[in-house]
């Protein structure tokens, strides 16, 4: 089987990947990283193959830009960057991707090996690395500044996820998501 595995981020996303995809090659399967070109060394070193993203200095002025490390700008700051990965992520998939032998492994921001799932059928999987990420009505994470909501009634915290969707996550994605999605005919997403 060949796995192709896209994190999304920088070392501590890269490096669980990296890992996992050591125990996959041990088993004998191939593996295939996708990430930006600084994240190369240590996957050749695991003996996986790689594919690049984005170039080392594109990853760099991204990782020194302040706004990603800004408690309001942050958010704003991924999703742009992730927009701007989408077509070089599309074109890595589409260049690894074995119908029938693949199996994609993405992080949860891998947008595009969602839609690539969707288009081509190819089985996939979401790899959580962070609690906090996973999306929950019941043990909801304290939010800033030490905020735990996991008291307020379910009702309550579903419409709290709605909003913060609505109004903080869909805008930042959200159009330049459904523009690439709307290219590859498949139907847009909230």
């Amino acid at each position: 089987m060949h796995f192709l595995l896209t994190p999304v981020g920088s070392s501590g996303d890269v490096h669980p990947y990296v890992g996992i995809g050591a125990v996959l090659r041990a088993r004998g399967h191939q593996v295939t990283l996708l990430a930006a070109e600084p994240h190369r060394p240590v996957a050749e070193r695991a003996g996986l193959e790689f594919g690049a993203l984005n170039s080392a200095e594109e990853y760099h002025a991204a990782t020194l830009d302040p706004d990603l490390w800004h408690p309001r700008r942050g958010l704003a700051k991924v999703m742009t960057l992730v927009a701007s990965g989408l077509e070089a992520g599309w074109r890595q998939l589409e260049a690894h991707y074995r119908p029938g032998h693949t199996i994609l492994v993405g992080h949860p921001l891998a947008f595009v090996t969602r839609c690539f799932e969707e288009k081509s059928g190819a089985p996939a999987a979401t790899l959580h690395l962070a609690p906090s990420s996973l999306r929950t009505a019941y043990r909801v994470p304290a939010f800033p500044p030490h905020v735990d909501i996991s008291g307020w009634p379910l009702p309550l915290k579903r419409a709290f996820w709605a909003v913060v969707d609505r109004l903080s996550v869909d805008p930042l994605i959200v159009p330049a998501l459904n523009r690439f999605r709307a290219e590859r005919g498949l139907a847009p997403v909230r």
